[in-house]
């Protein structure tokens, strides 16, 4: 009750003395790895999560290993998330959050219709899941169903009404539409109820962009790496930010600690690959220009950087 009052001291020292009333508690140890997530403490939330699996791994195991799942999905650690899940599943072959989990993996992968069939089996186990319907209706709206994926988000909200991943999703519906100010709406609404969530706040920056307001999307693609320094979209916008200012260290910078949190993502590649350039630097350029090609190879700029690729192929093979 005290932390859903938000009153974080009194619930710790409630749980601490819980723990000396049972030392083996799983549950006292699930809730103060919470409490550790909000001072944004990972080492000691884990480490709880680790404790509660070890002394109660039947009740409260399927638990902590979802926590430990959503933790490395969050740093996009997706082979470490699915083990988590699967972990739960292991004890609890009804556990409805780790089907849940495992749905957010595979959209992560774009592997929507394997999605789809995770969070049916969630929703069938538990069917009162807001979050697990506002994950289905992200699905559908990446597939183009807005009204269904509408329709979930709002049933999601009936529930629970301070739902940011509902507001977010909501978002991206409207601005798929063309509604940009609805749109913005309901990203500032999930700011204003969840203000550690990220994802928001990348997506406001972006609608930002969108309509010219770059200075204002700057600060959203900043808020967004601090609640969230895995957020490689919004680590490779600020990279672009910094190339269109010539600070190539700073630009290199954020390129590359997009690229060790996803390899595959060909925007910063392509930066990357123009920096070298820049800098006379053929062979790395050719490396991070092809990377990108690869990847996609029908991006806007593809055709200029196969030009500036061979450019660079021939400047690195004359030099040996």
């Amino acid at each position: 009750m005290l932390l859903m009052l938000n009153r974080i001291e009194e619930a710790e020292e409630k749980l601490r003395r819980a723990l000396e009333l049972d030392p083996r508690s799983g549950p006292a140890r699930l809730a103060l790895a919470s409490i550790a997530g909000r001072r944004h403490d990972e080492g000691t939330q884990l480490a709880l999560l680790h404790e509660a699996i070890e002394v109660d791994p039947g009740t409260s195991g399927p638990a902590a290993y979802n926590a430990i799942g959503r933790l490395e999905l969050k740093k996009r650690e997706l082979d470490r998330a699915r083990v988590a899940f699967q972990a739960a599943l292991e004890i609890d072959r009804m556990n409805a959050g780790a089907y849940d989990g495992l749905a957010s993996i595979l959209i992560e992968e774009n592997r929507l219709n394997e999605a789809m069939g995770y969070l049916m089996t969630s929703l069938r186990f538990r069917p009162a899941q807001p979050q697990t319907l506002t994950t289905l209706a992200q699905v559908l709206r990446d597939q183009g169903e807005f009204g269904p994926a509408t329709e979930l988000c709002e049933r999601a909200l009936a529930m629970s009404p301070k739902l940011a991943t509902a507001y977010n999703t909501l978002g991206r519906i409207y601005r798929k539409q063309g509604d940009e100010v609805r749109a913005r709406e309901m990203y500032q609404r999930a700011i204003e109820y969840a203000p550690r969530f990220d994802v928001p706040h990348l997506n406001l920056a972006q609608l930002l962009l969108g309509a010219g307001r770059e200075d204002e999307a700057i600060e959203e693609f900043r808020a967004a790496v601090r609640r969230n320094p895995f957020n490689y979209i919004a680590l490779a916008n600020l990279g672009v930010k910094a190339f269109k200012d010539r600070d190539w260290q700073l630009a290199t910078a954020m390129f590359d600690r997009a690229i060790r949190i996803r390899d595959t993502y060909p925007m910063a590649h392509k930066y990357l690959g123009l920096i070298h350039a820049e800098l006379d630097q053929p062979v790395a350029s050719v490396r991070h220009l092809e990377r990108s090609l690869e990847l996609d190879d029908k991006q806007p700029d593809a055709e200029p950087m196969r030009t500036l690729l061979e450019e660079m192929k021939k400047r690195a093979s004359e030099r040996g």
